[in-house]
């Protein structure tokens, strides 16, 4: 079948299928137009199908460009967008300040978690310590921080 063929034959039941899964219009006609795309590329291979395995292949298209969508709008509502913060070079001061009041092997791991982006394990295999140790002593160090900033 060639596209003009499977355009006027599923775009309409398409699109009110889509309309009825997705329950937003704006969605279900990106949906089907994404599907319609898919089909120009894929013209050799449609080509080579039975009306019935168009259609197949049309909603199984279909149905995997919805399921992507809300995956990718799942994956989006958990990323967390922090306000845009005015940091002035006093705060940075502060903040080294303070961990500068931390012993020196807190400092270092505080360093290494925060601003190295180091998990636990990682810490760990470089400081040849259990990655619970690396956990308890970052607590403390978060702690004491907490108890310095608060006197300040």
């Amino acid at each position: 079948m060639d596209i003009i063929d499977l355009w006027d034959n599923y775009s309409g039941e398409l699109t009110g299928y889509l309309k009825r899964t997705t329950q937003n219009t704006g969605d279900a006609e990106d949906i089907a137009s994404e599907v319609f795309l898919r089909v120009l590329k894929n013209q050799s291979l449609l080509a080579t199908m039975s009306s019935k395995q168009c259609r197949l292949w049309i909603y199984t298209t279909a149905k995997r460009i919805r399921i992507d969508i809300a995956r990718k709008r799942k994956l989006e509502s958990r990323v967390i967008l922090a306000p845009d913060l005015y940091e002035d070079d006093l705060s940075v001061a502060a903040v080294s300040q303070v961990i500068g009041m931390l012993p020196e092997d807190l400092q270092e791991l505080v360093a290494m978690r925060y601003f190295a982006d180091m998990d636990s394990v990682k810490i760990s295999k470089v400081l040849g310590i259990p990655p619970a140790t690396v956990r308890t002593r970052l607590r403390k160090a978060c702690g004491l921080l907490r108890k310095y900033w608060n006197k300040n």
